[in-house]
């Protein structure tokens, strides 16, 4: 019947109310379209129900990183563990819709085309007019912490809007790696951050940088860039903070 009701979705309970009123707005919306008497909206977890009695859905699409995307043929690949996550852990099917993003500014939804063990094939119907990156662009130079606690600065640095992130070696920085190591770290870092972006919808997987020393970082900054602010953290300082800056 009509009026505010609520529904369990994949173990999430949504919200709902009338859609009178706001049909129209979503229809014309560039991220709904319409199937079978039922909207469904790629950024949202709502369901609604007319006094008709007909059921618009606004539901989330499942997100996917896509290196390899072919603007020629508009198609994505999807492959590694973007393959297994779709396939193995979602196990979405053919004709899925989804949304895909490059990681550098671009989203597009899709429907799955193919699915092997060697990769998925997504076709590409519509590229999204979205913008959520901030209009600044945050380089982080961190030094490399123990255990989980870098994993954790990485991914709520790309969730907060950062670009780029270094991890740096300081005389006090306990973590000692190779260069196999290292390696190992950013990859694993990189990855970490193409989960969080996913997470948090962010259009641009920030980049981690090879491993530096502090040294290595400040002579690359030293000279002054344009339109950068250089700002170092200090628990010892006083007057300045970020608020004058």
């Amino acid at each position: 019947k009509a009026g505010n009701i609520s529904i369990d979705i994949g173990g999430k309970e949504v919200q709902a109310a009338n859609l009178n009123q706001q049909k129209e707005q979503y229809k014309n919306r560039g991220d709904c379209f319409f199937i079978h008497k039922v909207y469904i909206r790629l950024h949202a977890a709502k369901i609604y129900q007319t006094p008709q009695g007909v059921k618009e859905f606004l539901i989330f699409m499942k997100r996917f990183f896509a290196e390899h995307i072919n603007d020629k043929e508009n198609t994505a690949l999807l492959t590694g563990k973007e393959l297994h996550h779709l396939k193995d852990v979602l196990r979405l099917k053919k004709g899925d819709k989804v949304i895909v993003f490059d990681g550098k500014g671009r989203e597009f939804t899709g429907s799955l085309k193919t699915i092997t063990r060697n990769g998925s094939c997504i076709a590409i119907e519509k590229q999204l007019d979205v913008s959520r990156e901030s209009r600044f662009r945050i380089i982080l130079a961190q030094g490399i912490a123990r255990a989980e606690k870098m994993d954790v600065i990485i991914q709520k640095a790309t969730e907060l809007g950062v670009s780029e992130i270094i991890p740096f070696t300081a005389s006090r920085v306990v973590l000692k790696l190779d260069r196999e190591q290292a390696a190992k770290k950013i990859q694993r870092w990189q990855r970490i951050a193409i989960e969080a972006a996913k997470q948090c919808r962010r259009d641009v997987i920030p980049k981690i940088e090879e491993m530096a020393t502090l040294a290595e970082v400040l002579n690359k900054y030293y000279h002054n860039i344009e339109g950068y602010i250089k700002i170092i953290p200090w628990e010892g300082e006083n007057r300045n903070n970020l608020k004058d800056i």
